[in-house]
């Protein structure tokens, strides 16, 4: 990967450089992608991925696409992304200039929140086998694990609390990207 982010000043080099990844041969958008935290058994089994942010195909495309280039990740069937400290800060450094503009940007959120579990499990020595990922589901199949199962029901949740005019105690934004929290 060349360091491209030294040309990512302002929002329009964001979107400048977005337009160019999106114009590559093969670039594809994710039915659904979303960071979270791969949270395991005792006996270190997964059992579920708890995602604070999904986002839909047409839901935080840049985002994704400077993800998706930043973690090199293979646009097709479903991808779930161990997430380490180093490829945190790589992919934050995209985003720059998002920072102090005043507007909730929950996919940098999630990402400060992986950043900041990562700090968590080091500075207190916590003995758990968590760690922060990031999922792209990129063909419409049948659920193959608990990672790529987890956002469908999120998304699928919240299409029909939406359709139901439902808006819990506002524990969903007015945003179609559904987040949680950390």
């Amino acid at each position: 990967m060349f360091d491209d982010t030294d040309v990512i000043k302002t929002v329009a080099d964001f979107n400048a450089f977005v337009a160019r990844l999106q114009e590559r041969e093969g670039w594809q958008a994710p039915i659904l992608w979303g960071i979270g935290r791969a949270m395991h058994t005792g006996d270190g089994n997964l059992a579920t991925v708890r995602y604070p942010v999904v986002s839909g195909i047409n839901e935080n495309r840049g985002s994704a696409t400077v993800l998706m280039h930043a973690l090199d990740v293979p646009m097709h069937g479903v991808q779930h992304v161990q997430l380490t400290a180093r490829r945190i800060l790589e992919a934050l450094k995209y985003f720059a200039p998002f920072e102090g503009d005043g507007k909730n940007h929950a996919n940098i959120k999630a990402l400060k929140g992986a950043q900041s579990l990562l700090k968590d499990l080091l500075t207190f020595e916590v003995k758990t086998k968590d760690f922060p990922v990031i999922t792209f589901i990129f063909d419409d199949h049948a659920p193959l694990d608990v990672g790529s199962v987890t956002p469908k029901t999120l998304r699928a949740e919240l299409r029909y609390l939406q359709s139901r005019r439902g808006q819990p105690n506002g524990a969903f934004a007015s945003s179609s990207s559904c987040c949680l929290g950390w």
